[in-house]
């Protein structure tokens, strides 16, 4: 990219990359709010706005794929869903993790690592869970909290379990899409655990 390599629809949140190839367009979540700067930083594009900053793909990263590019990377996406999506008593509690490591060439993502804690316990973990937990985290943070909660992404509709913006009665009467997961089980019982420490 030369110069900025990049331009700015600040009325649809939308930012073009201009020498990608194919062509990239990055949508800002609502959430962030107003616009303040948007810059590169070496192999990152950063958004500074009114509630927070994202950083995102520029580049191919050392051994990752090119579908990565336009992508929110991982450290900013982790702390958009801690301080603006998940109740500030959840988010003190529950974290996702991703790692990875090579073992020879190719892609690391072969040797992908995701898990999601609570209270410092594993709640679920493995590679298909690093394939699936940033995707869809990025994906929740573009839906409606309606939309979160009637997801028939499993992953989707266990973090509304605990969005600030979803109240306790909604969650009551959702349709789990996937009952019997780990994930939602845990974070149902959490959800009630919280309600039941708000002063009635």
């Amino acid at each position: 990219m030369s110069d900025t390599g990049f331009e700015v629809d600040r009325d649809s949140r939308a930012i073009h990359l201009t020498e990608s190839v194919p062509p990239v367009t990055i949508r800002v979540p609502k959430m962030f709010g107003a616009f303040r700067s948007v810059e590169r930083r070496t192999d990152y594009l950063v958004v500074t706005a009114e509630h927070g900053k994202a950083s995102y793909h520029l580049t191919r990263a050392r051994g990752s794929s090119a579908e990565r590019i336009g992508f929110m990377a991982w450290a900013s996406l982790r702390k958009t869903i801690r301080n603006l999506c998940l109740l500030p008593a959840a988010a003190k509690r529950v974290d996702m993790q991703m790692t990875y490591y090579r073992n020879g060439p190719g892609s690391s993502s072969s040797g992908a690592h995701g898990r999601v804690l609570l209270d410092r316990t594993i709640v679920v973990q493995g590679r298909d869970i690093a394939h699936h937990l940033g995707k869809s985290l990025e994906a929740y943070l573009h839906l409606s909290p309606e939309q979160r909660l009637a997801s028939n992404i499993g992953m989707i509709q266990a973090f509304a379990v605990l969005d600030r913006q979803i109240d306790s009665t909604a969650i009551a009467s959702a349709t789990p899409t996937e009952p019997t997961s780990a994930l939602w089980l845990a974070f149902v019982a959490l959800r009630k655990e919280l309600d039941c420490q708000i002063p009635g």
